[in-house]
């Protein structure tokens, strides 16, 4: 079997694990998008709302003006019509979209990809167990002599070997008395 294979699914699936990551990001991201967007609606001149300064803590503001101030990147802050906001929040949307889409495209290519390469490695690994005479056909498979599926020889005792759970073998009274196979 080839453990580059093996390797390479391993890496897959922690890619895998790394894109539903990233696609929960973006899905809260519009979530909190949608609500701003939401809120925006809500807003009017002469209307009290509550603003928040911090580790959930508001005070309530009167809005008098009808513009708002925006971020659009490294610091600086430009004066915004509502409507404008929500064009800006739409198209933050939007792109969040395009970003979700592209990310469950490359989650079902390798979530495809993946299911492939472990059927070529489980074909792999029964083709070698059918070498070893594992799975011959023979019906035996997993016997031993005996044919009753303990692997054991019988060596014509009325007894047979019992395992505990721990996997060791506890002796028959043949055993203990000092008698051998």
């Amino acid at each position: 079997m080839d453990q580059g294979e093996i390797i390479k699914v391993q890496m897959m699936e922690q890619e895998v694990n790394q894109l539903n990551e990233q696609l929960k990001v973006v899905e809260q991201n519009v979530v909190e998008l949608g609500s701003l967007n939401e809120s925006l609606d809500e807003l009017g001149k002469g209307k009290e709302i509550l603003a928040n300064l911090g580790k959930k803590i508001f005070v309530p503001v009167e809005i008098k003006d009808d513009k708002l101030m925006v971020d659009i990147g490294k610091d600086h802050m430009v004066k915004k019509s509502v409507g404008d906001t929500k064009v800006i929040v739409e198209n933050q949307i939007g792109s969040l979209m395009d970003v979700k889409g592209h990310v469950m495209e490359r989650l079902q290519g390798l979530e495809e990809e993946m299911n492939e390469l472990i059927m070529k490695i489980q074909k792999e690994h029964m083709e070698e167990q059918v070498g070893k005479g594992v799975g011959d056909g023979s019906g035996h498979e997993g016997h031993g002599p005996s044919g009753d599926g303990s692997g054991h020889e019988r060596h014509g005792h009325s007894h047979e070997h019992v395992h505990d759970s721990s996997g060791k073998k506890e002796e028959g009274i043949e055993e203990l008395a000092g008698g051998s196979d």
